[in-house]
């Protein structure tokens, strides 16, 4: 038989801002987590900086959309590069809020929560750095 505990892992409605600004810096001092919040930080900002330099160099269309069909399909506008970074400036603050609520209940998950941020936002980047790749090379 499992034992239980009063720990839940459901997000808990009415926090308030206070509250995760607490767990923020609670994530922050962890070794583990706190290096994922900052490596989170600094693929925001590479992907801001890669996204003005990017879109400075790109034609009207862009290769984006790569499970297409080779072809027209695959082309998007040039300001689609700004939805991929509106995108993951709301999966950081999404992650850091959830791990900042969660943290206090339990470490591993709001360790977790931020690691999968980072793979999710490195998967973000790495879809920059393709585009470049191929606008360049043409």
């Amino acid at each position: 038989m499992l034992p239980t505990s009063n720990k839940s892992f459901i997000f808990k409605p009415g926090l308030s801002l206070e509250q995760v600004r607490s767990g923020t810096i609670e994530i922050w001092n962890d070794r583990v987590a706190g290096m994922g919040i900052k490596l989170l930080t600094l693929i925001i900002l590479a992907q801001i900086a890669g996204t003005f330099f990017v879109t400075a160099k790109t034609p009207a269309e862009i290769p984006l959309f790569f499970s297409r069909p080779w072809g027209t399909a695959q082309l998007a506008p040039r300001n689609a590069l700004w939805w991929l970074m509106a995108g993951a400036i709301t999966v950081w603050t999404i992650h850091i809020i959830l791990a900042a609520s969660m943290y206090k209940q339990d470490k591993i998950f709001g360790r977790i929560v931020v690691w999968t941020g980072v793979i999710i936002l490195f998967f973000v980047i790495l879809s920059l750095a393709v585009v470049y790749i191929r606008v360049g090379s043409s």
